[in-house]
């Protein structure tokens, strides 16, 4: 470009038509070449030079401004709106300064420029703003060309990874690597690389060098780099099973086969008046660590193996009952073909038999077996289910009382009633002597806001009645409370669920023969007492202080108990007002999929 005169304010000059060029949509005829120029023919004086090394050039253009210069130069002139605009700018320039500050816009455009070698194309052509040509009134060619590179010099090149060690350790997952360069070339602390942290099989970590010049290399060592990046994959690695499909089905068997002689051996605990029979296989649960999650503490995989049993009192305590219970085993670790594993020696899950102080390990509800394991830390684990179990994983939950069927309602008050008659021989110890009258019906609680949480989603509250009065037992302690009422007891079923089969399943019941709410049933125990003799009173404390988290469904046989100014009228209506509530049939297609809860 022509040399600077000095003081001559070409910067500003070259600002003003910068920022010129930002509103120049409707500006026309800033500068202007005259019209009886020849045109210029941009081409002629573009010169492109490629330097370097084999494989390293580099091209660089350079436009020969002093040539045009010397013939259009003193051509170019601005126009009069222009010069006005630069002078509100602050623009003070002389008219020398014009054709400089046009130079400033006009560049070369290279394609490639670096990393050529010997017979590459390199391809050229103007490049200036589409607004220049708004701006500027002159008349100018460029085709643009192309030259192939030639006469760079071979160099020599090495493998800079070339006695580069990197070494993995650890469980996939949970794995690193150590490195070490045993070259002459370069030193360690010339690698990089991207990660070296929570690696698993089939990873890749990245390794770099600078990409410096070529120079560089040249004048250091003499040679130039062949690549400068370089990617390892993870693999080798001890693996922790991630699914259940991973375990070979000889395992599977031995492991089945362990787990039902646990079985066994846990029965053996009950004594000669309980016995289980009919022990069997029922499916199984698989737990495993999620791929973003490190743990400090706990299996990375479980595998529950659920069998059943039929347990019974051969004396006829309680009545023979459907016992699951859970094997765990886990930490399944894949070492080149073996397998290794640990076994849990205890099991899941704890119950009372209803109407006894016996207790036992393991689960009466299969989905209550279940939906614990699935739940226990969720977000740290992916969770699967087969064999039978997986039927568990998709329910619906339930939405009004209409949606339980009429059989499994009256199983629900038949287990309230054994509940109840629990309570009373577990509590009066003969001091009292009942009568169990039925059951009321019950009161049906919907979630306002229903999550994943099929336990807080619904609760079933079962009122059972029964009639107390002091016993002809005759004590000092108990002959102080005389007592000869009906009294009506609350038993609680929370987040009842419907599995595609059309069957039905309690999530968690509340009450046991040792918990049952109510302060004013016969008093035993230091003034401990149970159940309520005014159903007002059961509606109030066991059943609306749930009204600020659920709707409630009061059926008719339980609405004198309930505020009558709250209800609604209808079978199907017996909820507090405020709640907008729909139709049964009034659903919209696929209400149902919506209502299903994993648990």
């Amino acid at each position: 470009a022509p040399a600077k005169k000095k003081g001559s304010p070409v910067k500003i000059l070259i600002a003003a038509l910068a920022a010129v060029l930002l509103i120049a949509g409707g500006i026309v005829a800033f500068i202007i070449i005259d019209r009886n120029n020849s045109t210029i023919d941009f081409d002629k004086y573009i010169s492109v030079d490629v330097t370097g090394y084999e494989g390293y050039g580099t091209a660089k253009a350079t436009i020969d401004w002093d040539s045009i210069e010397d013939k259009y130069g003193n051509k170019v002139k601005l126009a009069k709106d222009a010069k006005k605009l630069f002078k509100a700018l602050g623009a003070n320039y002389d008219e020398d300064d014009v054709f400089e500050s046009f130079t400033a816009f006009v560049n070369v455009k290279l394609t490639p420029s670096t990393k050529l070698k010997n017979g590459d194309k390199v391809k050229f052509e103007l490049d200036m703003p589409e607004e220049l040509g708004k701006m500027y009134k002159f008349r100018y060619k460029s085709k643009g060309g192309e030259i192939e590179v030639s006469d760079l010099k071979a160099v020599e090149s090495f493998d800079p990874f070339e006695g580069l060690v990197v070494e993995f350790s650890g469980i996939s997952g949970e794995a690193y690597f150590e490195y070490n360069y045993n070259g002459s070339l370069l030193n360690v602390n010339d690698f990089s690389y991207d990660k070296n942290y929570g690696l698993k099989n089939g990873d890749t970590v990245e390794f770099k060098i600078d990409e410096a010049t070529p120079d560089y290399y040249l004048n250091r060592i003499g040679k130039v780099p062949s690549s400068f990046s370089k990617t390892y994959t993870v693999e080798g690695l001890d693996e922790y099973v991630s699914k259940y499909s991973d375990i070979p089905s000889e395992t599977l068997t031995k492991l089945k086969k362990e787990a039902e002689d646990s079985v066994k051996s846990y029965a053996t605990q009950y004594g000669s008046t309980i016995t289980a029979s009919d022990i069997a296989y029922c499916g199984y649960v698989f737990r495993s660590i999620k791929d973003d999650v490190s743990i400090y503490w706990g299996d990375t995989n479980t595998l529950y193996l659920i069998f059943s049993a039929l347990v019974s009192s051969n004396d006829a305590e309680f009545m023979s009952k459907k016992v699951y219970y859970p094997i765990a085993f886990g930490n399944f670790l894949k070492t080149g073909n073996d397998l290794t594993y640990s076994k849990d020696s205890s099991i899941s899950g704890y119950f009372t038999f209803d109407t006894t102080y016996k207790s036992s390990n393991g689960y009466y509800n299969p989905y209550l077996c279940y939906s614990e394991i699935y739940s226990e830390n969720l977000s740290n684990y992916d969770v699967e289910a087969g064999d039978g179990f997986e039927k568990f994983e998709k329910v619906v939950s339930i939405t009004k009382p209409e949606d339980i069927s009429a059989e499994f309602k009256e199983k629900l008050f038949e287990d309230a009633k054994n509940t109840v008659e629990a309570n009373l021989i577990y509590r009066f110890d003969g001091y009292y002597d009942y009568t169990i009258n039925g059951v009321s019906n019950g009161y049906f609680l919907i979630s306002k806001n229903p999550g994943k949480n099929a336990v807080e989603n619904n609760k079933f509250i079962v009122v059972v009645v029964a009639s107390v009065k002091n016993s002809s037992k005759d004590t000092t302690t108990m002959g102080k409370y005389p007592f000869d009422d009906v009294v009506q007891y609350p038993v609680i079923y929370n987040g009842i669920v419907k599995l595609p089969d059309g069957s039905f399943f309690v999530s968690q019941k509340e009450s046991s023969k040792t918990n049952i709410e109510g302060t004013e049933g016969p008093r035993v125990w230091y003034n401990n007492t149970t159940g309520y003799v005014d159903g007002k009173n059961l509606y109030k404390e066991s059943v609306k202080k749930y009204i600020d988290k659920y709707d409630i469904f009061v059926p008719e046989e339980l609405k004198a108990f309930s505020d009558e100014d709250n209800q609604s009228d209808g079978e199907g209506d017996n909820k507090t007002e405020g709640v907008n509530k729909s139709e049964g049939d009034n659903k919209t297609e696929g209400q149902g999929e919506n209502q299903q809860n994993k648990n």
